[in-house]
């Protein structure tokens, strides 16, 4: 599948167009996209004199954000239309936050195996897949990082059936070399941060709710870069391009190689991970079936235990529940 995804060099401070999206392949069924970002955050730039004045990190974001909105819409329309016009069995679409990637990854095989169906994993930041399943109108399944979202999407009533998977806790990842044993020391030091977008992602939208104002201020202000997914964030320490990022727990597994450090200011900082049926999905009791496997504990909660989440037993309950 081809199409246009804005992406942004970080070292180079250019905004760049690719022309190729980035897709990694589920084995003989389905696939897995990476969506560009998708929403539009606030404009904002450092006060000084008009000649002075640089795009600070937020600004660049926005740049992007804005030039990705339409090529991420047209994305998801393609590979819906794509997946529903292809001879076959039961297919579904399924809107996954980034940081879920492996254990989804992991339980799509294992349904395609047992049934033959087909799942399509649409990766991206947990408000940009919203922001994209309001617009669009198309999907069967919304999986973000945080089920604060699901009760988002319950307000615009675009979600039926919720049912809980996992849940995660923020922590700080740093390289190998690096010592930090809370976040005040991180933000007095100089190390360089990268940290997911707070109007994008989930875990950057919890850190700054649950951190008081004045220290969530002087973390931003210390944010070297923000990205579109938590996942890039880590990446990020992970390839030397940042020293530092807050990520999840359940993101260890991945990254072995980084110092990974529980502080106490982040321990507050915690995310529920829910299944949701679309109200907009053409097939709701095949996407209920799978999302009943997601949540089964001989289905793909032990893939998410596998990975490092900690799991949750049990339904979240109907669209008549509250989240």
């Amino acid at each position: 599948m081809r199409g246009h995804c804005a992406t942004y060099n970080r070292h180079a401070v250019r905004l760049s167009i690719s022309g190729e999206m980035q897709v990694s392949a589920l084995p003989k069924n389905g696939f897995a996209l990476q969506m560009p970002l998708a929403i539009q955050v606030p404009l904002m730039t450092r006060e000084g004199p008009a000649e002075l004045q640089q795009p600070d990190a937020y600004t660049r974001m926005a740049l992007v954000s804005l030039i990705a909105l339409f090529v991420a819409i047209v994305a998801v329309w393609l590979g819906y239309l794509q997946s529903h016009q292809t001879p076959g069995g039961e297919r579904l679409f399924v809107y996954c936050a980034a940081s879920v990637k492996p254990p989804l990854e992991a339980a799509a095989r294992e349904y395609q195996k047992k049934y033959g169906a087909q799942i399509e994993l649409t990766l991206g930041g947990s408000q940009t897949l919203l922001a994209n399943v309001s617009i669009s109108g198309l999907g069967d399944l919304y999986i973000p990082a945080d089920d604060s979202y699901i009760a988002l999407a319950r307000q615009k009533n675009l979600v039926g059936e919720v049912l809980p998977l996992a849940e995660m806790t923020a922590i700080l990842a740093t390289a190998k070399d690096q010592k930090i044993q809370s976040l005040a020391e991180l933000i007095k030091g100089k190390l360089t941060i990268a940290q997911a977008n707070p109007d994008a992602a989930a875990i950057g939208k919890l850190v700054r709710e649950k951190l008081p104002i004045a220290q969530w201020e002087a973390l931003r202000a210390r944010t070297s870069v923000f990205t579109a997914t938590v996942t890039e964030a880590a990446n990020d320490v992970k390839l030397g391009a940042a020293q530092a990022a807050i990520i999840w727990d359940a993101m260890s597994p991945q990254y072995t190689n980084l110092n990974l450090v529980h502080l106490p200011e982040l321990e507050p900082v915690k995310a529920k991970i829910a299944v949701a049926v679309l109200k907009c999905s053409r097939q709701p009791a095949a996407a209920l079936r799978f999302a009943h496997f997601l949540a089964s504990a001989d289905g793909g909660l032990p893939h998410f235990e596998k990975n490092g989440f900690r799991i949750v037993h049990g339904a979240m309950g109907n669209e008549g529940s509250s989240n």
